[in-house]
């Protein structure tokens, strides 16, 4: 028995698409992404309000902790987008072992990443977008999710 991986290779199951892996392979990995997101997620949260930071005639030059944030928002979305791709990598082989369209496992890092991007722009776009349109985006996330979940997570093979 290997490590938190099982008997696989972090390359195998994170930058390939091909193969499959069963039940317990893909919860693991499910784990292995999202700790580490979690992780950034709960530092973004805490340093995100210096971003918002303005910039008067007072002070022309942005403070080393705004700074800081807007070079970790760059470091947090590479991350995040990392993640996505992983996720459709592991999402993939076990979706082949359901005997599933490994396409499919592109639908909820899109619908997320669409969701983060649509509540990130809500505020800054006045009416074009009514604002129940997040929460619509966060409904179908939550639904993909709960997918994934039941079809990749808790059925057998």
């Amino acid at each position: 028995m290997g490590g938190l991986l099982g008997d696989h290779s972090f390359r195998f199951l994170f930058q390939q698409g091909e193969g499959s892996i069963d039940r317990r392979t893909w919860l693991r990995g499910i784990a292995a992404i999202l700790v580490p997101l979690l992780a950034l997620t709960a530092l973004w949260v805490a340093v995100s309000g210096s971003a918002e930071a303005p910039i008067t005639n007072n002070q022309p030059q942005a403070n080393a902790g705004t700074a800081f944030t807007h070079i970790y928002l760059v470091v947090y979305a590479l991350a995040v987008l990392l993640g996505a791709v992983c996720y459709y990598n592991l999402t993939a082989k076990r979706l082949i072992a359901r005997s599933k369209p490994p396409a499919l496992a592109g639908l909820l890092p899109l619908a997320a990443l669409l969701t983060g991007a649509t509540f990130w722009m809500l505020p800054r776009i006045g009416d074009a977008l009514p604002g129940w349109t997040g929460f619509a985006m966060s409904g179908v996330t939550f639904g993909l999710f709960l997918w994934n979940i039941v079809e990749l997570g808790l059925r057998d093979n």
